[in-house]
């Protein structure tokens, strides 16, 4: 695809000293970062498919470990993310910008430049890389990047306030403000008969749509139908004021992290891909009830 195709011009005769020079900085990172689209364009949809959705839940795990206050290991996650696959810019844009919480611009640097050019269309990504520029005196390239701000988000400040910076972003891009529910806190809760162990295990909190706010936990030591040991369910998404009525008390205001694979990035992807295509939402009962109501015999598994 040509690099032009990415502006949005109202028509070729606008393409100003701004645009020329914004192609002329894109060509430099691409020189730079030279990433291989022919050799996924080459996989198969299969194979790539399944790169993306380990990529994406890769993601997840980060996601819930930079909420919960584990950045260091959410960079880890992050960083496996998008090294199995260089289009995952959410993992690269949050990496950097938790380098850039620490002041590490310099190496925050790299990962924007990988999300620029996988998609040159991300603000927060050209904005960021702008602000490290900056800080590393690298005043040619941040003029560059500037001029690629101007040339797709004309009339915006190409300017980042990092007084602003939140923690934590998540896929549905609005963060919610303080809640009763805090990311990687443990909650015991009305449970279900035989349950008395379980726990609620709060991973990340947004915004869900205009009004509500959703809380995606974990469950633990739930029993199901045909099954003889305890599972723990890794993902499922309620509306705050359905959780509130089944919490009881914080058991662990901080679930200490411990980086295994829990699968709740898969769960969570999972549910967000039904969700895009409006095939899935929010339980808005108690989570008891919502255990209930998946727990029904399968035949024998």
């Amino acid at each position: 695809m040509a690099f032009g195709s990415w502006f949005k011009r109202k028509n070729p005769d606008e393409a100003t000293k701004a645009a020329q020079e914004a192609e002329q900085f894109y060509a430099v990172l691409c020189d730079k970062v030279r990433l291989d689209r022919e050799h996924y364009a080459a996989m198969g949809q299969e194979t790539f498919g399944e790169l993306i959705r380990e990529s994406r839940a890769l993601y997840g795990q980060g996601l819930a470990a930079d909420q919960a206050g584990e950045y260091e290991v959410a960079k880890q996650l992050y960083r496996a993310a998008y090294e199995i696959s260089p289009f995952n810019i959410e993992a690269l844009d949050n990496h950097g910008i938790l380098l850039i919480e620490e002041w590490r611009f310099k190496e925050a640097i790299p990962l924007f430049e990988r999300s620029i050019v996988a998609d040159p269309s991300s603000p927060v990504a050209i904005r960021c890389l702008i602000r490290c520029y900056q800080a590393a005196d690298e005043h040619k390239l941040a003029w560059g990047a500037t001029q690629l701000h101007v040339a797709q988000y004309p009339g915006e400040s190409p300017f980042i306030d990092l007084s602003a910076f939140k923690r934590s972003r998540n896929p549905l891009q609005q963060k919610s403000p303080e809640q009763k529910f805090q990311p990687g806190a443990v909650w015991t809760y009305k449970t279900r008969p035989g349950e008395k162990d379980s726990r609620i295990w709060v991973r990340f909190v947004e915004r869900f749509g205009d009004n509500e706010t959703a809380v995606h936990v974990s469950i633990t030591n739930v029993r199901i139908t045909g099954r003889s040991e305890p599972m723990f369910v890794s993902h499922m998404p309620f509306q705050e004021r359905a959780l509130s009525e089944c919490v009881i008390e914080i058991a662990d205001e901080k679930q200490t992290w411990t980086g295994e694979h829990d699968h709740f990035g898969e769960g969570f992807y999972m549910w967000f891909d039904a969700f895009e295509q409006g095939q899935a939402g929010l339980f808005t009962i108690p989570v008891h009830e919502a255990l209930e109501a998946i727990d029904q015999p399968q035949g024998s598994t």
